[in-house]
């Protein structure tokens, strides 16, 4: 399938309702599709479909493209693009579906769409891009620009600079690696790089990293904030998908807690400001407009310090959107993650699969404790038993104070009062029962108490 170059785009090359399907500019349609493509439900491909789709059989054929790996709203879009559609078409279609996102993707694309204009009948197409809607951002995030190769714009990184310094994805500078994914060390042009590759090893796990690639893409490439790492370029190219990101020299809090490199172990004062810094990202992610944004791998691990110490939280190839307006929780088909993984899931996501905003309220509990006692989430004595289980078995049975022997030791100690209060707010987030753990908006203003 090809799509027509970005010059023809209505008058003077702006991109109008007029604009044909065919005309859409190729940075702009890839975009579409990696939010669309990975959306669940009603917000995604198979919503699309149902208005796009003359039949069933029309589904299962789209279908049989996703399995192979590709998009499947690229390929809705193809077939009506057919049909002389144009971007007015489209745009009133995902009004029906309440996609504001690709909305605003698209009125932010360029030039502000000019609404064509009402017939007495009013017929015509409805007036989505007011004065005040042209200019809106993604939830007041600006969107980065792309080319058509995914670079973004502003970046001088090629796929040729990330072949060359990592020589081909040597062995040599892998630095890190996860069920699907592996992660090398590049200096381009005089800077330090991360670069997660997903693994292509096994044909039968392709459509699930790609999957998870476009995940975390769709979250990065929308969301900004000072404390989720940010993109620097991403590649779909030679048969390889992968993300760039600038390098984090003080590593994860993890290592920063095991003291991994015998590094000096992370004062209290830098400790507080990394939970408070992580709680404002997952809090930011959760109260996103149309959908919230569900993390489901928040971990120590998965927290990166900066120079400054600030953290910086990754890893969102588990991320799904959840819309205000449904239930809290949904149930996923569950994924074959880590045993590490699921010491920071709480039993409803590993019984059921349910997850929702208090999933990862759990998992940021588990931070708390492990950031309290620089233990790790399984313990090494007692042997086999969880951090968890044993604070909350602690705190029912004996109180906070119970709790207090358990501080890190290797640093200086934590203030009794302030060290009580936050055993407390962890064993609120870890709470077994979903219901009784606080929202993240809650545990924003723990910090200002």
């Amino acid at each position: 399938m090809a799509w027509a170059a970005a010059g023809s785009c209505g008058a003077g090359g702006a991109l109008s309702v007029h604009t044909p399907l065919f005309d859409l500019p190729p940075a702009l349609l890839g975009e579409l599709c990696v939010i669309l493509d990975s959306c669940d439900g009603a917000l995604g491909w198979r919503g699309l479909a149902e208005r796009l789709s003359n039949t069933w059989l029309d589904v299962r054929h789209i279908e049989k493209y996703v399995d192979q790996g590709k998009s499947g709203t690229r390929e809705l879009l193809w077939s009506w693009a057919q049909k002389n559609k144009t971007v007015g078409d489209l745009l009133q279609i995902l009004q029906e579906m309440g996609h504001h996102r690709a909305i605003h993707l698209i009125a932010n694309h360029g030039a502000a769409l000019n609404p064509p204009e009402q017939s007495p009948q009013g017929d015509g197409f409805p007036d989505l891009f007011s004065k005040e809607t042209a200019n809106v951002t993604v939830d007041n995030v600006p969107t980065p620009e792309h080319n058509k190769k995914g670079i973004v714009l502003n970046s001088s990184i090629s796929f040729q600079n990330i072949l060359e310094g990592t020589n081909n994805f040597h062995k040599g500078f892998l630095i890190g690696e996860g069920e699907i994914f592996e992660v090398y060390r590049a200096e381009i042009q005089n800077q330090t790089y991360a670069i997660k590759l997903f693994k292509q090893e096994k044909t039968m796990q392709c459509k699930k990293q790609w999957k998870r690639f476009l995940s975390e893409l769709e979250v990065l490439l929308l969301f900004h904030h000072p404390n989720i790492l940010e993109l620097a370029a991403y590649f779909t190219e030679s048969e390889k998908f992968c993300l760039v990101y600038p390098y984090m020299r003080n590593g994860s809090l993890f290592d920063r807690l095991q003291c991994v490199g015998d590094t000096a172990p992370l004062s209290w004062h830098i400790r507080i400001s990394v939970l408070i810094g992580t709680a404002k990202a997952v809090q930011y992610l959760h109260s996103t407009v149309p959908c919230s944004v569900v993390c489901g791998s928040i971990s120590s691990a998965n927290i990166l310090l900066d120079d400054e110490f600030q953290p910086k939280l990754t890893d969102f190839a588990m991320a799904h959107f959840r819309p205000h307006l449904e239930p809290q929780s949904a149930t996923i088909s569950m994924s074959s993650g880590g045993s590490n993984h699921l010491w920071y899931m709480p039993e409803e996501y590993i019984r059921q699969g349910k997850l929702s905003t208090k999933t990862d309220v759990y998992s940021f509990g588990i931070v708390i404790m492990e950031v309290l006692t620089g233990c790790k989430v399984v313990l090494d004595d007692p042997k086999h038993i969880q951090l968890r289980d044993l604070l909350m078995e602690l705190m029912e049975k004996r109180g906070l104070d119970s709790c207090v022997p358990f501080l890190d030791k290797k640093v200086f100690p934590c203030p009794r009062n302030f060290s009580a209060k936050l055993f407390s707010l962890a064993g609120q987030c870890a709470a077994t029962r979903a219901k009784l753990r606080p929202s993240m908006d809650e545990i924003g203003k723990f910090w200002s108490n």
